[in-house]
């Protein structure tokens, strides 16, 4: 399963809630008037970053955009090649820190990302830390996708439970109060002026086979793992039981054409600054 390919062909998803979350927020990121050096994190296959975040910044003199997988870096220095963009492979909860990115970043901007971090303590101390002074972080991430709940409830029971640990399930998908966890998480790593947002959202695939796409290129990780003579009984049972999740709802116009299923998840918006 070619991770990036996979990605790069079925998240229309998230891209139409990036540039939504980007156009309805945007007011509230205050941009240096300076050329400025940007981060983002978790850049994926570098579309977005490229063809859109890239168009929101005035000025910028290098923005660096880092994902922690190389097969995601390696397809957008291949295809979305910007001079002034560099992709680099990074695990943003890492304690091994690049030379030149303390105190070095004007701005920071993570979208659809962090809550694949297990560590999301040391993510949020290596956001503050190589910001300056004065600058913000923008974050986007997901608070509660029944997609992730529907691999967690696979991976319990007895014929998976050997591949279920818990990297799987890092953020706050969890939690009882979310938002008031990240507000304090944030405020801890020492961030100021934080603001913390909740963000409904519905998404309707015009078939199923986008569905199924869509999910599977969110389960990459753990496909990847199990065993070959597995993986096919493992995908299969995990589609059947996306398409009976009571938050997807699946139905046919009319009684014609394509089979259509809307899903209904949530995302923090995150904003904070360094004091």
């Amino acid at each position: 399963m070619d991770q990036a390919k996979l990605y790069s062909e079925f998240n229309n998803l998230q891209m139409r809630d990036d540039l939504y979350i980007l156009e309805k927020y945007w007011h509230l990121i205050k941009l240096p008037k300076k050329a400025m050096k940007v981060m983002d994190v978790g850049s994926g296959d570098g579309k977005f970053t490229v063809k859109h975040l890239v168009e929101k910044i005035p000025k910028f003199e290098k923005l660096v955009a880092v994902d922690i997988s190389e097969s995601m870096t390696n397809f957008a220095k291949q295809n979305h090649v910007h001079e002034n963009v560099e992709f680099l492979k990074f695990d943003i909860a890492s304690q091994h820190i690049p030379d030149g990115f303390h105190n070095s970043f004007d701005y920071i901007f993570s979208f659809m990302c962090l809550h694949w971090v297990e560590n999301q303590r040391a993510a949020f101390k290596n956001i503050f830390e190589f910001l300056k002074r004065g600058a913000d972080f923008f974050a986007v991430f997901v608070v509660h996708n029944p997609l992730t709940i529907a691999v967690r409830d696979l991976l319990e029971s007895s014929r998976w439970k050997h591949y279920n640990h818990d990297k799987y399930w890092p953020g706050f998908q969890y939690g009882t109060n979310p938002k008031e966890e990240l507000q304090n998480l944030l405020t801890q790593t020492g961030f100021v002026n934080v603001r913390c947002h909740i963000e409904e959202m519905t998404y309707t695939f015009p078939n199923l086979e986008s569905l199924d796409g869509f999910a599977l290129s969110l389960n990459h990780v753990i496909v990847s793992e199990i065993s070959i003579e597995d993986r096919e009984d493992y995908i299969r049972e995990y589609l059947r039981i996306v398409r009976t999740l009571p938050s997807v709802t699946i139905r046919k116009e009319d009684g014609e054409g394509d089979e259509t299923a809307t899903l209904a998840y949530k995302y923090f918006v995150a904003i904070g600054t360094k004091q």
